[in-house]
């Protein structure tokens, strides 16, 4: 195990889990938020070390717009979901 907590904030539940699977299997723990207004109210219990975000999510807030407010937290690395095509 790394360790290292990862918040994959994805509306689509079947990427979501894929991305998921995917990181446990590499020894990550996941937490997972469908918005950006849920990753946001998880983040301070949670403290993720990095956010992998959806930037064409989601109900709520869209993806890179509550970026910065991720910086509050433990120095949060974040790697944006680009939309294929």
């Amino acid at each position: 195990m790394t360790g290292h907590k990862i918040m994959i904030v994805e509306d689509d539940a079947e990427i979501r889990d894929i991305i998921r699977l995917y990181l446990e299997k590499n020894g990550y723990s996941v937490i997972m938020a469908e918005s950006g207004d849920e990753a946001l109210a998880m983040a301070p219990a949670e403290q993720p070390d990095l956010f992998i975000l959806d930037v064409l999510c989601c109900p709520g807030k869209a993806g890179l717009i509550p970026a910065p407010s991720f910086g509050r937290f433990r120095s949060p690395h974040l790697i944006p979901k680009l939309p294929e095509g």
